[in-house]
């Protein structure tokens, strides 16, 4: 036992878990370059292992348990024990730990709040350390500690109790899941507007960058915007909450898909219409597609009926196959847009236009592709109105040319455009409700010939199902100077794509900070929640609040000095510092070598010093 070393003094004042041991090669050692010399010859190898608990407790270099608290024989320091350098090997280094502790805000759990560990917590302990005014003594955490807590019921991880201008009692829905065709970087990046009711009877409408309206002059989201690698852009609109009240609707438009986030519930009891435009006579562009429609469509998109012709325009594919239109009289109709080759809810992707009629006398254009949009609850979807991704119907004819026509009409009449196909409508929530309402994705119907003359054609009808194609127009002979009434309709679009899903109820129904300013512990974390400045870092409370733990006020040695001390009366200023004796008692051989720590011949040792800074 004679040659074992043993760094560790163990003083009443300091609390259980202030000494930490850093046990590492002796040449790493500040200011003992010589160090190793001392240690067999060849360098220190590993040091012997510490119990990193209470600091009480540590292993001899045999590995074997040492719960002495002093010196390996159970004497003091100083009798057969040599304090720091080399332990057969091995070394050891003293650094200096937090010795006292206090609460920035509130206290520990004792009379006074005052901390003896920081392994404690920090809790309110008056009233007025709450932003509700109400601090609830809560067996354990403040129990001791409370001096005026008058506040009951549900409480913070400060605990105070939840209620304004603190964080609401009432509470919202927290995200248990990351929602579709959003990653959680780009969900935490989100600052929902406060709670949103559309109660004003009327038409809102968001165009892509802008809202106007019928708002009831309520503060609405401004577009976060999100790239996707295979489909449009995203508006990511975010809401704490959304009520649609029956006789309010909220029209879509805009180049973007959309995305509405609400970090809470969504009540839809009115309509949401993310449609596309009808197509229009004596035009070649289609109608207007939805928000996020027209989108990389190729072979999609309906095809436009031949030359010079009364032929129709076909209907657009998405979820499902758009119709082929009418030949019309002589001529050739526009053929069918193909389904999508990957059909589905992501990317989030509006659908395809239909094609344009031949250009007899003049083209009409075929009607717009239905648009993307998804809403995403934290809480509970309910849907109890109406919500449309629906393709536009293809444009009519309203213009007419003589030629050989026989009759009945003496002229023929323009062919008409293919229906658009219906987007795509995603519903997802902790729970989802749609009972009574409707929504639908469907293709618009294609556009018929010239009403005002008699015409046998008929567009075909946009598919409402997933199971169906767009129906084919109808009208056409064989002649280039047959009957003239047969002019050809457009195909009607095909179906797109409706995703509704309960997604995870691991989200907790807890009430969240929006601001810093409705934290009693003065900053809040933000997770998508944020309206207001959201400082805080690291692991919350259950209201994202930040959690306040006791910080050490002073630090110490378990023996000796901090070696950076400029005199003996010097204080430890940090945590981790290699500690050095102080007198020549603190060493088994009983010589601390020299340096500015020591009082006046309290020091009297020379030559090659330990880690303890005791001679060798």
């Amino acid at each position: 036992m004679a040659n074992r070393i043993l760094v560790i003094v163990r003083l009443a004042w300091i609390g259980a878990g202030a000494l930490g041991l850093l046990l590492g090669g002796c040449a790493s050692v500040a200011g003992l370059d010589q160090y190793s010399a001392g240690c067999t010859g060849v360098g220190c190898p590993d040091a012997t292992a510490p119990d990193p608990g209470d600091g009480s407790s540590r292993r001899d270099a045999a590995g074997e348990r040492d719960d002495s608290g002093g010196s390996p024989d159970g004497g003091p320091i100083g009798e057969g024990d040599d304090a720091g350098g080399c332990d057969e090997g091995g070394c050891q280094t003293i650094l200096s730990a937090g010795a006292t502790w206090a609460c920035a805000l509130g206290g520990c759990d004792s009379d006074g709040g005052a901390c003896t560990s920081s392994e404690q917590g920090c809790y309110c302990t008056e009233d007025s350390s709450c932003k509700s005014g109400k601090c609830v003594n809560t067996t354990g955490q403040n129990d001791v500690s409370c001096t005026s807590c008058s506040g009951s019921g549900p409480a913070d991880g400060f605990d105070c109790q939840l209620g304004s201008p603190g964080v609401a009692a009432s509470c919202a829905t927290t995200f248990g899941f990351t929602p579709s065709n959003l990653t959680a970087a780009e969900l935490s990046a989100l600052t929902p507007v406060a709670p949103v009711d559309l109660t004003c009877a009327g038409t809102v409408t968001f165009n892509g960058t802008s809202w106007s309206g019928a708002t009831c002059s309520q503060t609405l989201p401004s577009p976060k915007v999100v790239a996707q690698s295979k489909g449009p852009s995203i508006d990511v609109l975010a809401f704490q909450s959304l009520t649609i009240a029956s006789g309010v609707t909220l029209a879509l438009t805009g180049s973007n898909a959309v995305m509405i986030v609400v970090v809470g519930d969504a009540t839809i009891q009115g309509t949401i219409h993310a449609d596309g435009a009808a197509g229009s006579s004596g035009s070649s562009d289609p109608g207007a597609s939805g928000p996020g429609g027209n989108y990389s469509c190729g072979t999609s998109k309906g095809g436009s009926g031949g030359g010079a012709h009364t032929s129709g325009g076909g209907g657009g594919g998405a979820g499902s196959a758009g119709g082929a239109g009418a030949d019309g009289v002589g001529g050739s109709g526009g053929s069918a847009g193909v389904a999508f080759s990957a059909a589905g809810s992501s990317p989030l992707r509006g659908g395809c236009p239909g094609g344009n009629s031949g250009s007899w006398a003049c083209t009409t254009s075929g009607g717009g592709g239905g648009g993307a949009l998804q809403i995403s609850a934290a809480g509970t979807l309910s849907v109890t109105g109406t919500i449309t991704a629906n393709g536009g119907a293809g444009g009519t004819s309203a213009c007419a040319s003589g030629g050989c026509a026989p009759g009945p009409n003496h002229k023929y009449g323009g062919g008409a455009g293919g229906g658009g196909s219906g987007g795509t409508l995603v519903l997802e929530g902790q729970s989802v409700a749609t009972a009574g309402s409707t929504i639908t994705p469907n293709g618009g119907t294609g556009g018929k010939p010239d009403p005002s003359l008699q015409e046998k054609g008929t567009g075909g009808a946009g598919a409402t199902a997933s199971t169906q194609a767009g129906a084919a127009g109808t009208g056409s002979v064989n002649s280039g100077c047959g009957s003239d009434d047969e002019s050809g309709a457009g195909g009607g679009g095909g179906y797109g794509t409706l995703a509704s899903a309960v997604r995870s109820s691991s989200g907790t129904a807890s009430c969240f900070c929006v601001a810093d300013s409705e934290c009693s512990t003065g900053q809040c974390v933000g997770a998508g929640q944020c309206t207001g400045t959201c400082t805080g870092t690291g692991d919350p409370d259950p209201t994202n609040c930040v959690i306040v733990t006791p910080t050490p006020t002073s630090y110490a040695c378990a023996a000796g000095n901090c070696n950076d001390v400029a005199s003996p009366a010097g204080t430890c200023a940090a945590a981790g510092v290699t500690c050095w004796c102080t007198a020549n008692g603190q060493c088994a051989a009983g010589k601390c070598v020299g340096w500015a720590g020591c009082l006046a011949g309290a020091c009297t040792g020379t030559g090659v010093a330990d880690a303890f800074h005791c001679a060798q």
